[in-house]
């Protein structure tokens, strides 16, 4: 028997087809993958020209509301102070993980408000991930796409509707950040575990949204992570001998009889 390369476990690869699926019948008559592009850092246009964290946090996310086509919405930002937990492991070396929201989404008085971390505007990539994820919550808010899925479920389904907005490769480069550290006299390692869904699972998502474009896949592979460029192979060829992607395609196209 020939090994099949899998970039996820079947029933995951199930999971995110059918809830991409849900999201194609309810948003692709007015917003279709066809006609979304794949966003990246060297393609989004994302130059900032800011005096203040705030001023930059709010020019990235005009730019990112721009892709995801909710320029116009009624949604105030809130940077807020976030806080990292340290774990000693030996007498100098301390583990560090993020485990506060990177960001939040609220309906307050008929006004959207997003918060995010405002560490992260010295890291664009997290910060605009941040923004898409909360605008995927901003679009599916009260939407019966939201109301089908487990309350569980609702935010890894949020995750997936940021990759169907075009942010596959930031949600994908964000989902997990390890990196060695040096500060005021002890030294360890920083873990950040973004979003919801698994970096894995996210470079699946990603690399469906560009087998239903048939387009985009040499633009997400020199975005994303080298480590996440086979994970995305393998999910194109997984994706090929699921043989799911015709009626996904269809979807898109707004056939009513898939």
């Amino acid at each position: 028997m020939f090994f099949k390369p899998r970039a996820v476990e079947d029933h995951i690869a199930d999971w995110v087809e059918a809830n991409f699926a849900r999201i194609l019948e309810g948003f692709s008559s007015d917003k279709a993958v066809r006609d979304t592009a794949l966003v990246t850092p060297r393609n989004g246009g994302f130059v900032v020209d800011a005096r203040t964290a705030e001023e930059c946090a709010e020019q990235l996310f005009v730019r990112t509301a721009e892709f995801c086509g909710v320029r116009d919405w009624p949604i105030r930002l809130e940077g807020v102070d976030d806080t990292h937990h340290l774990q000693q492991v030996s007498a100098l070396h301390f583990l560090e993980s993020d485990k506060s929201a990177a960001g939040t989404f609220q309906v307050q008085s008929n006004e959207l408000v997003i918060t995010y971390a405002l560490s992260d505007v010295s890291a664009p990539v997290h910060l605009i991930a941040t923004f898409a994820h909360e605008i995927a919550h901003a679009v599916l808010a009260g939407h019966p796409v939201e109301r089908e899925v487990p309350e569980e479920e609702v935010e890894l389904l949020t995750d997936l509707m940021a990759v169907y907005l075009g942010f596959g490769v930031f949600l994908a480069n964000s989902a997990f950040h390890f990196q060695q550290y040096s500060e005021s006299g002890y030294a360890g390692w920083r873990s950040s575990r973004r979003g919801y869904l698994t970096q894995e699972t996210l470079t699946y998502a990603t690399a469906l949204f560009c087998e239903i474009r048939q387009a985009d896949h040499d633009v997400a592979k020199a975005s994303l992570k080298p480590h996440l460029v086979k994970v995305f192979d393998k999910a194109c060829k997984q994706i090929a001998q699921r043989e799911s992607l015709a009626a996904l395609m269809a979807l898109d196209r707004g056939d009513a009889c898939v």
